[in-house]
C-alpha cells in the first residue's frame, strides 16, 4: 500500500527500520492475546494488539523486505526479514488490521480493552488488572455486541 492522503495519525516500524508504516485512521480498540500462538511469536506472555480498518494502514517503506510465515491452522504472522521483528500485513485487504503495539513509534492514545486466549495462557501469566478476561477467543463481533469492543474509530 502507498501513503494515503490524510495525515497520519500513528507511526510505526520494524527494529531495523527497514519496515515503515502508517495509520490514517481512528484505531478501532486495543486488546492482550494470551493464545499460544501469539506466545510463540512474540516470545512474550501476551500480544498487545491495536486493531485498525485495513483502509488505514499503508506500509511506507521495505514492504518488499516482509516475510510471512502461516502456522497449521492460524493467521500468518508476518516480520521484518533483515530484523525479526513483527510487522502489519502489507497487504492488509481485511475490514479489520492487528498492528503488534510493539512496534509503535507514536504512543496510540488508548490501552487494551479485553484479554482474549486466557485458556491457552502459560502458566506463569497472571494478568494483575482488571480486564474482562475469557479462555476462549471470542469473535470481535461478540466483544462488540457484549459493548466490550467498539467498531467504531476511538477519538
Amino acid at each position: 500500500m502507498t501513503s494515503g492522503s490524510r495525515p497520519a495519525l500513528l507511526r510505526g516500524s520494524c527494529l531495523c527500520g527497514l519496515v515503515r508504516y502508517e495509520i490514517h485512521g481512528e484505531p478501532r480498540h486495543v486488546e492482550w492475546c494470551h493464545c499460544s500462538r501469539c506466545r510463540k511469536g512474540s516470545g512474550c506472555p501476551a500480544v498487545p494488539r491495536l486493531v485498525v480498518s485495513g483502509r488505514d494502514l499503508h506500509v511506507t517503506q521495505g514492504a518488499a523486505a516482509i516475510r510471512s510465515y502461516t502456522p497449521r491452522g492460524a493467521a500468518p504472522r508476518h516480520f521484518c526479514g533483515q530484523c525479526g521483528s513483527p510487522t502489519p500485513n502489507p497487504d492488509a485487504r481485511e475490514a479489520l488490521v492487528e498492528i503488534p503495539m510493539g512496534t509503535l513509534d507514536d504512543a496510540p492514545g488508548q490501552r487494551p480493552a479485553v484479554r482474549r486466549g486466557l485458556a491457552w495462557r502459560a502458566d506463569w501469566d497472571e494478568p494483575g488488572d482488571a480486564l474482562p478476561g475469557f479462555d476462549d477467543l471470542p469473535s470481535r463481533q461478540e466483544l462488540i455486541d457484549q459493548g466490550l469492543l467498539t467498531d467504531e474509530p476511538q477519538d
